[in-house]
């Protein structure tokens, strides 16, 4: 009994005698509920909430038209995006660059002036998981049931003038009122008429969920791989590694390159077995490779950061731990980065998470080409380049004291 308390107290001096572990530890907890706490907070009760650039088209220069234009302009969480032709917004739409637009035809005001209905047209994606169509949709609805409101309430007044001049009775008024509402509830003097987009946009959930968590679980394997080298440092096998008669930089560059390949092997047989069984939808293939080739190379660089920055393997997972839940919140491996509110998008540039999910939204989810990823491949080519460099400049050879 004595001797197990003996190794109790060592163990327990170890880990007191490593503070900057022991500090991890117990603010990295706190500081990840902070955020994540954060990010799903205004994204479920709206506050920051995103807002949505919806493409519109007016052909109707009447009073009407206008009314639902400077309605929308007026909504905060639109940003109109005036076009000059119908085709214009459907294309974006189609592209998958908007997720939903607005289109007021010609004759609108004249066929409400005429008594008749007419129709605002509202162009959505297909996806049932895009919220921001969803919300424009919504939005249209209560701009046209307002002006419906108004429309009774207007032509109350008018009949009511019509009918009892200035002594009109309240009570005949409310009546009155009842039953317009009524006739206008049944034909009312506009209506929302929403179509689906023709585009090749995915509705498949896995789409977004695979490689939000192959791209997360890649981070965290490289960085328990790279965390070898702590544990030859610490258990002295590195020193004997280093006397041996081949270069550093070649030692450093073995390892680092078998947890590339670890990598790309890892994140690219969870997309194979996945299109398998979840049939997800790659898009482009050679763009897909690509992507998940300098996703590989850019989470490779960031193991290779963490392992110069810190001294011992107790410091290493909190640290890892703090990096790939931080990065897989704020950038999109969790929730469609795009669907995140404003700040959340803003601060994901600081990821390779939000590079690497921009670029496989869009070939998975949205069906765009080549093309449209490639400033998401460049983006991680400079993300690993850059903690490349900053590694080799805070690398140490020598052993962990």
């Amino acid at each position: 009994m004595s001797i197990g308390l003996v190794i109790l107290r060592k163990e327990l001096m170890r880990i007191v005698r490593d503070r900057r572990a022991l500090a991890l530890s117990l603010f990295i907890p706190f500081f990840l509920m902070l955020v994540i706490g954060a990010v799903f907070t205004t994204a479920t009760s709206g506050g920051g909430m995103t807002t949505v650039n919806v493409p519109v088209y007016v052909a109707d220069q009447g009073a009407v038209g206008q009314q639902i234009l400077a309605a929308m302009q007026h909504t905060p969480s639109l940003v109109v995006e005036m076009k000059s032709s119908a085709a214009d917004v459907r294309t974006l739409v189609e592209n998958g660059d908007r997720s939903a637009a607005v289109i007021i035809p010609a004759g609108v005001s004249d066929a409400v002036a005429q008594g008749k209905q007419a129709d605002i047209t509202v162009l959505t994606t297909p996806s049932n998981r895009d919220f921001r169509a969803l919300a424009v949709t919504g939005i249209m609805g209560d701009i046209i049931q307002n002006f419906a409101t108004s429309q009774i309430a207007g032509q109350v007044a008018v009949d009511a003038v019509k009918n009892s001049g200035a002594t009109a009775d309240p009570n005949a008024v409310a009546r009155q009122a009842s039953q317009q509402a009524a006739q206008l509830s049944q034909k009312p003097p506009l209506s929302l008429q929403t179509q689906t987009a023709k585009q090749n946009q995915s509705d498949n959930n896995y789409d977004q969920v695979v490689p939000g968590y192959a791209l997360m679980f890649a981070l965290f394997a490289v960085g328990a791989g790279a965390g070898t080298i702590l544990d030859e440092k610490e258990a002295g096998t590195w020193k004997r590694l280093l006397v041996a008669p081949i270069s550093r930089w070649a030692l450093l560059g073995g390892k680092l390159g078998a947890q590339f390949v670890r990598a790309f092997v890892q994140i690219a047989l969870l997309f194979l077995v996945s299109k398998l069984f979840f049939h997800i939808d790659l898009g482009s293939v050679p763009a897909i490779i690509l992507l998940i080739v300098v996703t590989a190379f850019a989470t490779t660089a960031l193991g290779m950061l963490l392992v110069s920055v810190v001294k011992t393997r107790d410091q290493l997972q909190p640290v890892t731990t703090l990096v790939v839940l931080t990065f897989s919140a704020l950038g999109g491996s969790w929730f469609p980065l795009f669907l995140m509110p404003t700040w959340v998008q803003q601060v994901s540039k600081v990821t390779l998470t939000s590079w690497a999910m921009t670029g496989f939204n869009n070939l998975m989810i949205f069906g765009k080409g080549f093309t449209a990823v490639l400033p998401s491949i460049l983006a991680l080519v400079v993300y690993g380049a850059v903690c490349f460099l900053l590694a080799i400049r805070f690398f140490r050879f020598q052993e962990a004291t």
